[in-house]
């Protein structure tokens, strides 16, 4: 141990080259907050779906409800808005099919035999038009009620289908697209709701990054405090938080190596990382400060050099025992069917295994390249 030690600089300059290679790959992860990833590809359910995806087509729908400040939707000036929505819709490069009452089918017997036309024809929407279209729903029913409009004629829904294999970026730019044309209407007396797998898909990675965004300067500031309460001092409060942080960008540089996605599961791991690896860091400080205090002055170099290493021997054993337990138990979940909970489980793993190399690697060489031990000096 004391020839390993024996050129700290050198210790603390490969940990700093190691890390910055992870921190060039954290930016390329990819977010996957598409649902499906929690049901394996071999599931009956999810075979069968896939097989229902490729028979019918699309099943990337959106459902935009709207509904009235007033007793019915069936006035002039909402078919107006309504039918030049879903116009603006229809246009979309992401979209493939939108089906709402201003052009659902409509079906009748004539003369000659059958006519097709829409449920609400072209031209100007006047009283007579709306009353129209009131007959022709009255007339099917089951047809359209609760399904393009409710019984009531009080609400309706406008139904989007999105490009068969639309991605995660499709879905993004339909419903910014989307999200944009209705905000022009909020002036116009209806109120609209958007749901479908492909929003539910945005909104949880807009909510996994704003997890991100304020879990971990949350749990930073919670340890950070715990440590100056404890130490009472820069360094005590500082390199663990190294250890720690540095620790969480080699987890997810390694998991963005192996094309691992964060999912809804795995926006906890650094907050976790965060958590667990700071205690093993803690038990090592711990015992150096106690030993400082036990000098009852301030150690010589050689001193402080045989404290640091004398702390590595008497903690580090116990220490690495509980973080390979700790990987142990995390390792464990790899086992798991769903996808996210395996990689959930690996990158914990390979966290905590980050966190003891740097407490019992990193953090005696920076303690060995201060100059004074005692409590309130710097490094």
């Amino acid at each position: 141990m004391d020839k390993f030690f024996r050129r700290p600089g050198l210790i603390v300059a490969v940990i700093l080259v190691i890390t910055a290679f992870f921190a060039l790959q954290v930016p390329e992860l990819e977010i996957n907050n598409n649902i499906k990833v929690f049901i394996p590809e071999d599931n009956p359910s999810r075979v069968a779906y896939e097989d229902l995806k490729d028979t019918f087509g699309s099943q990337e729908q959106v459902d935009i409800a709207i509904t009235s400040d007033q007793e019915t939707i069936l006035r002039p000036e909402a078919l107006s808005t309504i039918r030049e929505i879903t116009d603006r819709l229809d246009s979309l490069d992401t979209v493939v099919d939108v089906q709402s009452v201003t052009n659902a089918d409509f079906i009748e017997g004539t003369a000659e035999g059958m006519r097709s036309s829409s449920l609400l024809e072209e031209g100007e929407i006047t009283a007579d038009t709306v009353a129209q279209v009131r007959r022709r729903i009255l007339a099917w029913p089951t047809v359209y009620e609760d399904s393009i409009i409710s019984e009531d004629f009080a609400s309706t829904q406008i139904l989007v289908d999105l490009l068969k294999d639309a991605n995660a970026d499709d879905r993004e730019e339909f419903y910014a697209q989307a999200k944009r044309i209705i905000s022009e209407y909020e002036d116009s007396g209806l109120q609209f709701y958007m749901a479908g797998d492909p929003v539910i898909t945005v909104l949880l990675r807009e909510y996994m990054l704003g997890d991100l965004l304020y879990l971990i300067p949350m749990v930073t500031i919670v340890v950070l405090l715990a440590l100056f309460l404890s130490f009472r001092n820069f360094s005590g409060v500082i390199l663990p938080m190294i250890t720690v942080l540095t620790s969480t960008v080699w987890a997810l540089g390694v998991m963005s190596l192996f094309d691992l996605y964060f999912s809804m599961i795995s926006t906890v791991i650094p907050v976790l990382l965060i958590a667990v690896g700071s205690a093993y860091v803690i038990h090592i400080f711990n015992h150096y400060y106690d030993g400082v205090r036990a000098q009852g002055g301030e150690p010589g170099r050689e001193r402080h050099r045989e404290l640091v290493l004398e702390t590595l021997r008497k903690i580090g054993p116990p220490v690495a025992m509980s973080a390979l337990t700790t990987a142990a138990g995390f390792a464990s979940i790899a086992t798991s069917a769903i996808a996210p909970m395996r990689h959930f489980g690996l990158i914990n793993a390979v966290g905590v295994i980050s966190a003891l190399i740097i407490t019992l690697t990193f953090v005696p060489a920076l303690l060995l390249l201060r100059k004074h031990a005692l409590r309130g000096q710097g490094f």
